[in-house]
C-alpha cells in the first residue's frame, strides 16, 4: 500500500538531517490510549473477565499550531502540503514523536482543522489530530 511522506515535526536530533524539519508546535498532547477491542465476559457472581483481543491500542496525538505573523504563517504551508500529499485522510505516514523521538508507522489524519480567519490572514492556526490504529 502506498504511504505518504513523513510528518514534518521539529527535528528531534541534529543527527536526523534526512528527516523533514517542521514548524514549531505550540500545543502538543498525547491523548489517552484506547483499546477498541476489549472484551468483557460477565460471570454469574457479578464479576467479570476482561480480555484484550488486540495487543496494540489506538494512539492519538493532538497538535495545535498558532502563528501570528506572515513570516511564521509560511511555516504552516509545510503542514498543509503534507496533508495534500497524503490525499487528505487517505494515505498513512510515519510520525516521529517530537518529545520522545519514537517513530510510529501507519499513522493517519483523524482531524485537520484550518479555521477560517476571514480578513486576518496574518493570524493562522491549525489543529491536527493524528491516529495510529492497531494493525
Amino acid at each position: 500500500m502506498p504511504t505518504g511522506p513523513q510528518y514534518p515535526t521539529p527535528r528531534y536530533s541534529s543527527d536526523l538531517t534526512t528527516e523533514p524539519d517542521g514548524p514549531i508546535i505550540n500545543k502538543f498532547r498525547t491523548l489517552e490510549l484506547r483499546w477498541p477491542t476489549t472484551v468483557t465476559k460477565r460471570m454469574k457472581d457479578g464479576g467479570g473477565n476482561v480480555a484484550i483481543s488486540n495487543t496494540d491500542p489506538e494512539r492519538r496525538w493532538e497538535l495545535v499550531y498558532t502563528k501570528i505573523s506572515q513570516a511564521s504563517s509560511n511555516e504552516l504551508v509545510l503542514v498543509d502540503q503534507h496533508f495534500e500529499a497524503c490525499y487528505g485522510f487517505v494515505l498513512d505516514f510515519i510520525f516521529r514523536h517530537p518529545k520522545t523521538g519514537v517513530v510510529y508507522p501507519g499513522v493517519r489524519y483523524e482531524v485537520f482543522d484550518p479555521p477560517d480567519h476571514g480578513k486576518r490572514v496574518w493570524q493562522q492556526s491549525r489543529k491536527v489530530t493524528l491516529v495510529q490504529w492497531p494493525a
